[in-house]
């Protein structure tokens, strides 16, 4: 499938609508932060105090951090049925331990879609997730 012709940028809010191919899709918040954003390592459990001070250290060294997301449907006309690709590109974060993750918007918040580790995830587009909001993630590793 190629890839969409576009500056991928960095954006609050994009709906998965067909007038949408080749832009930005939402930028999950870059900041590591108590919660999802910030998975400790499992045998290190800090507590609220260390893993905020952890984070602001963080954000402190590495203040330039970004993702850009990107969505490609092939450079076809949008169609249920057809593969949609979405592409997250890490800026910043030379480093650190991350993993990329994807979330969803259903109208009830975002959540984590089981399974969609990695810079692309890729799904087949139906009538109920044609309405959906997607974003990136990334969860960055304490030492």
């Amino acid at each position: 499938m190629p890839e969409a012709e576009t500056e991928p940028v960095a954006g609050e809010e994009v709906a998965l609508m067909p007038e949408a191919e080749g832009q930005a899709i939402p930028e999950a918040e870059a900041e590591p932060v108590a919660g999802e954003e910030v998975a400790p390592m499992p045998e290190a459990k800090p507590g609220a105090e260390a893993l905020a001070a952890w984070a602001e250290q963080v954000d402190q060294r590495y203040p330039d951090r970004r993702i850009e997301t990107t969505v490609d449907w092939g450079g076809q006309p949008i169609a249920l049925g057809m593969e949609v690709t979405l592409t997250a590109r890490l800026s910043g974060y030379e480093g650190l331990e991350t993993e990329v993750f994807w979330q969803v918007d259903r109208g009830q918040g975002w959540e984590r879609v089981e399974g969609a580790q990695g810079p692309v995830h890729r799904f087949i587009l139906d009538r109920e997730n044609s309405q959906w909001q997607w974003r990136a993630g990334v969860a960055i590793q304490m030492p």
